[in-house]
Parts: structure tokens; C-alpha cells; sequence
């Protein structure tokens, strides 16, 4: 009975001091990460997921996009299987697109891929446009910029924006249109926005010039970063009518290399093609 006793105690100290040599190999192959994870660990993780989401909602309606809500979701086709789902209010009233759509939706996808910089992790951005109704009209999935391919670099280089503005002016063609505003400024991480606000008499006009002019400012902005070392991050132009009848939105996000745009009907589509994405070596 000894004997069996004797064995039995050398079998459970045999088993912990075995499981202790699990844990701690174990431990020591995740570089400090804990082997079994608490409760507690996670709910931090998620906290601060939440947390950089609701900073990115408060950025996003500072800069006027009408964001209902914005959540954190589940989808095993992405990875990382994690969807950052924002529901956007637009103000069209005919189950169309609205001319600012395109700018809410550059920026929302804009925030959330420069948000990985501050510990965001997402695989996909999901939007949603809901008309005034509340009735989705439009809905759009796209995977993230992996954050390796971002240019965190393409900041306003040593030019400044009053110089930028000037180059752009002297070399815009305008070709009948009429520039009623150029602004050229930096947001909050420093890098640099042109903004062109056209106006036409009539859409006939447009029809004439959209396209040069829209060949025209593709050289130009691939010359200011090219050659001149100032760098834009987006180009945003607003054509509309002179009695501010909207015909054409365009936003180009050179430094994630997407684009959006709107237009009205009776506008031509031989533009669509131009500009042509500007290639930037990163």
C-alpha cells in the first residue's frame, strides 16, 4: 500500500513539475506573451480597438462627414478577419448618389487605413450610404491598405503651400471653366490637400473642357511631386454650374491610390479614364 502510495505522489510531482516546464518553454516562445490568456487581457485588446475607433468617428465629423454610426465586425474573409462598418448619411433624396458621397467615402476609407498607424487592426472597411429615409441605397466593401504599402513619408516636403498654389495656378488651363477657389492646405498629420472649386455657365461648356483640363492637372500635380519635392497627398475638385448647379465631383487620394467620383447626367464620360493613376515610388 506504501509502495502504491510512494508512486502515486511521484506521479503527480513528475506531472507538475512537467506542466510547469510546459508553461514556462511555452512562455518563452511567444517573446512575453502570455501562454494562457486572461479574461481580462482580451477585454483590454477590444478597449482599445474601441477606443481608436471612436477617436477616428470624432475625427470624421470634424471634417463634416455625415457618419451615423461605425462598429467593429466579424468576417472570415478578410484578414485580419476584422470589418470596420460605417454607416454614412447622404443627402440624396433619389436613392442616387449625392455629389459629396465620394469625398465621405475617401475620407472614411482614408481614416481607417492611416488608424493601423495607431494600433487599428482591420482587414476590410465596409460602407454604407442610407438616403434622408434611412433606407440603404448603396453599400461598399474594399480591404484596407496594408500598412507596408502606405507612404507614411509623403509629407509636404520642402515646398510650401503658398508656393504650391502659385505653381498650380500659373500652369492651370482652364479651358473656358472659371476657378473660383484653389485652396492648398496640410490636415492634422501634416500632409498636404489641393482643393479646386470650378464653375461652367452651362454643362455644354464642361462638355468642351473636362477633358483637357482634366490632362492639364494631372501634369501638374505629377510634376509638383516629381520635380519640384512637394508632395500631395489629395487632390479634390468640385465643377458645378455658375448658378451652383453640381456636375462633377473628384477626389484622388494619391497617397492610398484610390479614387471616387460623382457626376451628374448630361456630363460626358470621355474624362473617366483621366487622370490616369499617378504612379509615386515609395
Amino acid at each position: 500500500m506504501k509502495a502504491i502510495r510512494s508512486l502515486l505522489i511521484t506521479l503527480i510531482v513528475a506531472l507538475l513539475v512537467f506542466g510547469s516546464i510546459v508553461y514556462v518553454n511555452n512562455k518563452s516562445k511567444v517573446s512575453g506573451a502570455t501562454l494562457f490568456v486572461p479574461e481580462t487581457d482580451s477585454t483590454e485588446k477590444d478597449i482599445i480597438q474601441q477606443e481608436i475607433i471612436d477617436e477616428l468617428m470624432l475625427n470624421l465629423k470634424e471634417q463634416g462627414v455625415l457618419i451615423k454610426s461605425i462598429e467593429i465586425v466579424s468576417d472570415d474573409r478578410w484578414a485580419p478577419p476584422v470589418v470596420i462598418d460605417c454607416v454614412l448619411q447622404s443627402s440624396t433624396e433619389s436613392g442616387k448618389t449625392s455629389p459629396e458621397d465620394p469625398i465621405y467615402h475617401m475620407l472614411v476609407e482614408r481614416a481607417v487605413n492611416l488608424a493601423q498607424t495607431q494600433g487599428l487592426i482591420v482587414g476590410a472597411t465596409g460602407i454604407t450610404f442610407v438616403d434622408s429615409d434611412g433606407n440603404v441605397f448603396s453599400w461598399i466593401i474594399s480591404a484596407v491598405k496594408e500598412i507596408e504599402n502606405i507612404n507614411l513619408e509623403f509629407k509636404q516636403g520642402e515646398v510650401g503651400n503658398d508656393t504650391v498654389a502659385t505653381l498650380i495656378r500659373q500652369d492651370l488651363s482652364l479651358n473656358g471653366m472659371i476657378l473660383d477657389n484653389l485652396e492648398v492646405v496640410s490636415d492634422n498629420n501634416n500632409f498636404r490637400w489641393v482643393k479646386l472649386d470650378i464653375s461652367v455657365p452651362d454643362i455644354e461648356i464642361a462638355n468642351v473642357g473636362i477633358k483637357s483640363f482634366m490632362d492639364n492637372f494631372k501634369a501638374i500635380l505629377t510634376n509638383l511631386i516629381t520635380k519640384e519635392n512637394a508632395e500631395v497627398a489629395v487632390s479634390q475638385i468640385r465643377l458645378t454650374t455658375t448658378q451652383g448647379h453640381p456636375l462633377l465631383t473628384y477626389v484622388d487620394d494619391l497617397q492610398m491610390r484610390t479614387t471616387f467620383w460623382w457626376q451628374t447626367d448630361g456630363l460626358i464620360e470621355d474624362w473617366l479614364p483621366y487622370p490616369a493613376p499617378i504612379e509615386i515610388n515609395n
